[in-house]
């Protein structure tokens, strides 16, 4: 079976819980873009933006742990890393945890994943111009 979720409804959720506005595209079938634009008000300099990217790419699926890498520019990445190290609680959360440039995120940890993948087994996710694409079969 196959099951197809648009980036729109992916790009939702992410704003539904973090708060965070951003648009995802299609690179290739491994990777996806990411954008973020953070405004903000300075007085005297009224609204700025400024866009924030980010490749990221899906290296494999075990289990259920996803294992993701990204890619930014050199002073992004400068300023991520500094973050975690500041606040490494937020490189290990619950949810996801960071090593360098690599990201593992812990499907066990979102209790209705857990259940549905305790009932499918994954067999390929891939990235198409209008979303995800999962293949799986239903265990049984």
């Amino acid at each position: 079976m196959k099951l197809s979720i648009p980036f729109s409804e992916i790009a939702e959720i992410i704003k539904t819980k973090s708060g965070r506005e951003v648009v995802l595209a299609q690179k290739d079938e491994k990777t996806i873009a990411v954008e973020y634009v953070m405004k903000m008000t300075l007085p005297l300099v009224g609204e700025i933006s400024k866009s924030f990217g980010a490749d990221l790419r899906l290296v494999g699926i075990e289990g259920e742990k996803v294992h993701l890498k990204y890619e930014v520019c050199g002073a992004l990445n400068m300023v991520i890393r500094g973050g975690l190290a500041l606040f490494p609680e937020y490189a290990n959360q619950k949810y996801f945890t960071v090593d360098g440039n690599d990201v593992t995120v812990h499907l066990d940890a979102i209790e209705n994943v857990h259940e549905a993948l305790q009932r499918i087994d994954v067999k390929s996710v891939e990235f198409v111009p209008e979303g995800a694409v999962a293949e799986f079969s239903v265990k049984l």
